[in-house]
């Protein structure tokens, strides 16, 4: 326990401050991408002042009153997802550190706040407080997020992603993994879009710390984050105008956040080895294997979100291969490592209905957004 706490805390802090030093140099001018607009936060949350967002709002407060009491009432230590409870922090047992070679597991940062808790409370609302805070502070993020479209636009975006299975499901019991992962998620992102537009090195620094909780509490988050950046690497050094590469990307300070968040994909990738190697036959995801083809008619059946994602992604790849479509270097990088993350799950043959609550949060944020700006340019049959 006390090494990996000493490993992750160094490469931690190791990470944060090459981040820190990287982007504070100041190197030659490079030209912005066309997709980047300078952003007003004064001028943005004005639009919260039109008709449509302030009914926009008070339809989300209602929602998210009744989101939150679904997530107390019915809820109980020995409700299927929340009786292991009763074996560890209601008694007082501390949650230790969750690393199985044996079962193949690797996930040393899930379930920790639970220590935090039981010093103050044993009850059963007061181990769901901390699920009622993220998800506040989640859809605040996903408020912020994206400034091209509308308050209202952004809040029924955000309600229907809350809507979806396995989105639900991982806020309902305390024992889902996916509910931290997409919370740091938000977090990640929202960094990551803010230093975009700031180039301040405290959202840098949040957007790695985000990344190392994100990846160490569930092991395919290391792909999303690995997609997301090597997504956002690879399209801004293709050179769109000259049908090449513009290498001297990789210098920008965009860049070298994105090769720092790449880079700690990978370190978890070699600690995971290292640590849980490989067992054939007695891991985790061998005993829970899908045989095919059950496995995509399950997701199918439970989730065809995602597959509508992976059709509208494969799209846009065509379209930007095609130079048909500018790139949108966070947009698309997200739906990249989204995919990422699904094609894990598919590789592993694994299914439950709340394993694509990451994927089922990108889907809705990508394909909604792109449907609403497109909404006035469609034809009546395309809508």
């Amino acid at each position: 326990m006390n090494k990996f706490w000493l490993f992750w805390l160094t490469s931690t802090v190791a990470a944060a401050i090459c981040v820190a030093l990287a982007v504070r140099q100041v190197g030659p001018p490079r030209r912005q991408e066309a997709t980047r607009r300078p952003i007003n936060l004064t001028l943005r949350w004005r639009q919260v002042n039109t008709p449509n967002a302030v009914g926009g709002l008070a339809f989300l407060a209602v929602f998210l009153t009744f989101y939150t009491a679904m997530i107390f009432v019915w809820e109980d230590f020995t409700d299927y997802t929340n009786w292991g409870l009763t074996f560890g922090p209601i008694r007082g047992h501390a949650v230790g550190l969750w690393i199985d070679p044996i079962n193949g597991r690797f996930t040393p940062l899930a379930f920790l706040e639970f220590n935090l808790i039981n010093r103050f409370t044993d009850t059963n609302i007061g181990y769901h407080v901390p699920a009622i805070v993220q998800l506040l502070i989640l859809f605040f993020i996903l408020l912020m997020l994206d400034a091209e479209l509308s308050v209202a636009a952004r809040a029924a975006l955000a309600i229907l992603a809350f809507l979806n299975a396995s989105i639900i499901t991982s806020f309902s019991g305390l024992l889902f993994q996916e509910r931290d992962v997409l919370f740091f998620l938000a977090c990640l992102v929202l960094s990551v879009k803010r230093f975009e537009q700031t180039q301040s090195i405290a959202w840098a620094v949040a957007a790695v710390v985000s990344a190392q909780i994100m990846i160490y509490c569930k092991e395919p988050a290391f792909l999303l984050l690995f997609g997301f950046a090597m997504g956002r690497l690879i399209l801004r050094c293709r050179d769109g105008h000259h049908r090449g590469w513009d290498y001297h990307r990789l210098w920008d300070k965009e860049s070298l956040l994105d090769l720092c968040l790449a880079f700690l994909a990978l370190l978890f990738l070699l600690v995971y080895v290292k640590r849980i190697g490989i067992h054939p036959g007695s891991n985790y995801a061998t005993a829970a294997r899908v045989p095919w083809p059950e496995l995509p008619l399950g997701y199918l059946s439970v989730d065809p979100l995602a597959w509508l994602f992976m059709a509208v992604v494969l799209g846009r790849i065509y379209l930007i291969l095609r130079r048909r479509v500018v790139p949108l270097l966070f947009w698309d990088g997200l739906a990249f490592g989204g995919v990422a993350y699904f094609l894990a799950y598919l590789y592993l043959s694994i299914f439950t209905v709340y394993y694509l609550a990451p994927v089922d949060l990108i889907a809705v944020l990508y394909v909604g957004r792109l449907v609403v700006l497109s909404w006035k340019r469609c034809t009546r049959s395309a809508r």
